[in-house]
């Protein structure tokens, strides 16, 4: 009995970090093309609209990537449908390596984009199959670091190779070699574990969408776009609005996605002790007052990066909530709920952008604060309607 219960932890283990794995290259990947605009921009001789339609792009694949799931899901187990994600995301980046017209790059910009959408769906799904009902919540939190950690690795890999290469098909050749060998360690990972990945599917099964289930979809909608409006216009908003140099403006970005990341590990360790929804309230009231204090007092700026901070769990743990408020049956729908939160990444950056145009780009900025407010109001309907001390 100890020795199979022995297997049944080492098995945990290895399939929870085949999916960190997996969750690290997810944000290795995503943050290179970043690094490669510019000089994508210099060798092929097309404007700065090439970045718009690569971001855009990358969202619509995600936005395919996390739907096609729902359906996958159906015929493959979810630790082997992330080594098809690990492996789609590869070949985006081998056909990024040696594009030389920029329709081969949108299409491999689709292809790692939808690829990524997929093991955002995966690798969370298979922490939740593998890991302990208790802790659920500290791993989905524990996995996000790994995404955080890849987004940080990624611009310094880029910047290394840059100095070695002059041609920025070398970042996406060199990564792409990383990109393989991960593909092939998932595999490994997933035929050693002995955890059972697969999600039972019964024909009668069908989603309910009552409020609660809605709600927690408006949390990950909210969640996407205050996290891509922080990320797309923080930059812009230090340096034109607060009057920051680009250096130090730029720093911020990164301080942003540190603290993000800093705080997933930490909050890892207490959002199951805290609860699921105390944790995401306690954290949105906190992001509510950085976000209206810094769009009141721009001298408050020294705040945003901390956002990151508050933000860390809220993703995570709105999916652990997800997850357990759904059943079996909701672990076939995370797809549509990951797809919902790909319209919040689209609509926040827009939203912002549109407001910015038509007052001011203060004005623009401040609306963090009012998607802040929509997502504390959801979470106060959810925990009314479950009665939630």
């Amino acid at each position: 009995m100890r020795i199979k219960t022995g297997k049944q932890i080492s098995s945990s283990a290895i399939i929870l970090a085949v999916a960190s794995l997996a969750f690290f290259f997810m944000g290795f990947s995503d943050v290179l093309k970043g690094s490669a605009v510019a000089e994508m921009v210099g060798t092929l001789g097309v404007d700065y609209a090439l970045g718009g339609s690569i971001l855009g792009i990358t969202y619509f694949g995600f936005f395919a990537g996390t739907l096609s799931s729902v359906s996958l899901l159906k015929r493959f187990a979810v630790a082997r449908l992330l080594v098809v994600a690990v492996a789609t995301t590869a070949l985006g980046v081998i056909l990024f390596g040696f594009a030389n017209h920029v329709s081969v790059i949108l299409f491999a910009t689709f292809l790692t984009g939808s690829g990524c959408g997929l093991i955002d769906v995966a690798a969370n799904l298979t922490v939740r199959l593998a890991a302990k009902p208790e802790r659920v919540g500290r791993e989905l939190n524990r996995l996000a670091f790994f995404h955080g950690f890849g987004s940080i690795v990624s611009p310094l890999f880029a910047a290394m190779v840059l100095n070695l290469y002059a041609d920025w098909h070398m970042i996406y050749r060199f990564a792409a070699i990383l990109l393989v060998a991960a593909t092939f360690a998932v595999a490994k990972g997933v035929s050693t574990s002995t955890i059972s990945t697969r999600v039972a599917y019964d024909k009668d099964d069908r989603l309910v969408l009552n409020l609660p289930v809605v709600l927690l979809g408006g949390f990950l909608f909210w969640y996407m776009t205050l996290e891509t409006g922080i990320a797309g216009w923080l930059v812009a908003y230090a340096r034109q609005a607060v009057g920051l140099s680009d250096r130090v403006a730029t720093t911020y970005l990164s301080l942003f996605f540190i603290m993000l990341t800093i705080g997933r590990f930490l909050g890892s360790w207490y959002v199951d002790k805290v609860g699921l929804l105390r944790t995401i309230v306690i954290h949105v009231v906190a992001l509510l007052a950085i976000t209206s204090v810094s769009a009141l007092f721009p001298r408050a700026h020294i705040l945003l990066p901390l956002s990151g901070f508050l933000m860390a769990p809220l993703f995570p743990t709105t999916v652990a909530l997800l997850v357990n408020e759904l059943g079996t049956v909701g672990l076939r729908a995370t797809g549509i709920f990951f797809s919902i939160a790909g319209l919040g990444g689209l609509f926040g950056p827009w939203i912002i952008g549109i407001a910015s145009r038509a007052f001011s780009l203060r004005f623009g900025f401040g609306l963090l604060a009012v998607f802040a407010a929509c997502f504390l109001c959801m979470t106060l309907l959810y925990r009314v309607k479950r009665k939630v001390v």
